[in-house]
């Protein structure tokens, strides 16, 4: 006897793990199947329904989770798709502000290149308008006006002047600063 009984005791216990492993593999469906025998019970069949009411509100709240959290999901990946974005925009925004800041250095150089040439050209033009007056006058006159110039600006004069008239000139200064003159027009000086 105690053989028989240990033998449905064995039987009962693989049937149980083959109905669980059919379950787990999603086969079967114990838990509908317990659940519609039990509602034939008149006793259960209250608690039966109830249970029932339960696992249909469990779905839906586990159907609703599983939307969050693919919602979720896409809210975190577009939160780093847009860090991302704003890193990018960040780097792009240094790199522009230091090309900015290079062209506004290279526009100043251009700047001051422009009114360095503008002043030559008015310094080269009030030059050559004061040569002219100077090719009016007498070498005697240009050579006492001279006196009062730097020695700079008596040269560009002289290299302005015709060759003739400047000779006249520099025969009119003093002794030494025809020298030094002559001699810084010549590139020694």
């Amino acid at each position: 006897m105690w053989r028989v009984v240990l033998s449905i005791l064995i039987l009962l216990g693989i049937a149980g793990s083959a109905v669980y492993m059919l379950d787990r593999m999603q086969l079967i469906d114990v838990e509908l199947f317990v659940l519609e025998r039990l509602q034939n019970v008149p006793a259960y069949a209250d608690y039966a329904a109830t249970y029932q009411l339960g696992l249909e509100r469990r779905s839906a709240i586990e159907d609703r989770l599983a939307a969050l959290e693919r919602e979720r999901l896409a809210w975190q990946e577009a939160e780093y798709d847009l860090a991302e974005r704003e890193a990018q925009l960040e780097l792009e925004k240094r790199r522009l502000e230091l090309e900015r800041l290079q062209l506004e250095q290279e526009r100043e150089a251009l700047r001051r290149e422009w009114e360095a040439l503008q002043e030559r050209y008015t310094l080269d033009d009030n030059l050559d308008r004061l040569v002219g007056y100077y090719e009016q006058m007498s070498p005697e006159e240009v050579a006492a006006i001279a006196e009062e110039m730097s020695d700079t600006l008596l040269i560009r004069v002289l290299l302005s002047m015709s060759e003739r008239k400047g000779a006249r000139v520099l025969a009119q200064l003093e002794a030494e600063r025809a020298a030094r003159i002559s001699s810084m027009m010549a590139g020694d000086g």
